[in-house]
């Protein structure tokens, strides 16, 4: 089973930068800087430092990434209110609505690729992907694993 999920995962993988494209069509704007634009849309104001920690991206990627969603207006920094010396990026009302519209797109290509299921599926697959998600980040990032159960033993039930 762990070969399986391997197997499909790795699928997954080579074929994101195929989504992403499509996702991104008629979009002059690299898809890669949504991630950037998804999280200060979460957050909110975040200091460059933080923010690439909490998306995980080399600090000098996201600096470069920072200065494209600056120069189209999606990003502004402004005075850290925790610490005048420092600034952090929030978005503009422009960065809002590109933040929308990605996810937007993002949404309805999802939805179209699942649109002929059954709802519950549909349901199902959403509850165990964040399941996944969650004792996958706890593998990575080598903290103690959302499940109880042992990994050999949940792909041996699976």
């Amino acid at each position: 089973m762990a070969g399986a999920l391997a197997h499909s995962l790795s699928r997954l993988f080579r074929l994101s930068p195929q989504a992403k494209a499509r996702m991104a069509e008629n979009d002059s704007h690299p898809w890669s800087t949504y991630v950037l634009l998804e999280q200060l849309g979460e957050s909110g104001p975040l200091r460059a430092g933080v923010l690439a920690k909490t998306v995980r991206v080399d600090p000098s990627r996201v600096s470069r990434m920072i200065a494209d969603l600056t120069k189209h207006g999606f990003v502004v920094r402004q005075p850290d209110p925790h610490d005048g010396r420092a600034s952090a990026l929030a978005l503009t009302p422009a960065g809002e609505k590109q933040y929308r519209e990605l996810r937007r797109r993002r949404d309805e290509f999802f939805a179209s690729v699942v649109a002929d299921w059954p709802l519950r599926d549909r349901k199902k697959l959403v509850a165990l992907l964040d399941r996944f998600m969650a004792d996958f980040m706890a593998s990575v990032t080598n903290a103690r694993p959302h499940s109880t159960e042992s990994p050999q033993l949940k792909m041996e039930s699976a």
